[in-house]
């Protein structure tokens, strides 16, 4: 099951709470203060892997790109 951080704004209280993708998104009560909490969005992890990506094949292309000094156009 995933988990979502959520944050209260009244007393800054931060709480994990793992639910199922398919509940249905209820409010969530600060366990201190009672107030509601809001959902807190973060960065994907995301890693891209093979060839065709940037990171990847920039250095390979600079390379076929610059022709060494000496070799012939």
């Amino acid at each position: 099951m995933p988990s979502y951080d959520y944050h209260c704004r009244e007393c800054h209280t931060w709480e994990e709470v793992s639910r199922s993708i398919h509940d249905i998104e209820e409010a969530v009560s600060c366990p201190k203060c009672g107030s509601d909490m809001s959902r807190v969005y973060g960065p994907v992890g995301v890693v891209l892997k093979g060839d065709g990506f940037y990171r990847n094949t920039k250095n390979k292309q600079a390379k076929n790109f610059y022709p060494e000094s000496g070799d012939s156009l």
